[in-house]
């Protein structure tokens, strides 16, 4: 087995170029995304009669959704755009390992899609029904995570030749 230093030095390229997009476009627009897109969307949903929602900002990409006031009782549901480190992470691995820009591609699609679920969610919890919004837990500690490690998992049997 020989080193093949250049696809090595290539491969680690796209992971510089990447890693440098992901901090200099990609964070910041999931700031954008969050208090242009959804945190406006959440304050004009928030209409239920019956809950008392309150939205509190607690990062550059996201904010909390609480019912009543927010302290250490209240159960909170963080609601941030998706594509951090369940994204990051998969993504440096199909890089590093494959040069792999179309799996990269895919990945950025379902925690999109799975975005737009959580807003789904969110708007559906704040508006209709409050149980709602408990799904966005569900979708951003169980299936954002599954599907991120799943593919890597897939990927890396598929391209063994399992």
């Amino acid at each position: 087995m020989s080193l093949d230093l250049k696809k090595i030095g290539l491969y680690l390229l796209y992971v510089v170029i990447f890693v440098g997009l992901y901090f200099s476009v990609w964070r910041p627009a999931r700031g954008w995304m969050a208090y242009n897109i959804s945190y406006p969307l959440a304050e004009t949903m928030n209409t239920s009669e019956e809950h008392n929602w309150v939205l509190t900002p607690n990062s550059s990409v996201g904010y909390y959704v609480s019912e009543g006031v927010r302290d250490a009782n209240a159960k909170s549901y963080n609601m941030k755009v998706l594509g951090g480190m369940f994204f990051l992470m998969p993504s440096i691995f199909f890089l590093a390992m494959y040069g792999d820009w179309k799996s990269v591609g895919l990945l950025w699609i379902a925690h999109m899609l799975l975005w737009l679920l959580t807003l789904f969610f969110l708007a559906a919890g704040l508006s209709l029904w409050a149980p709602f919004v408990a799904m966005i837990d569900i979708v951003t500690k169980y299936l954002v995570p599954g599907f991120s490690m799943g593919l890597v998992i897939y990927i890396w049997i598929k391209r063994k030749g399992g």
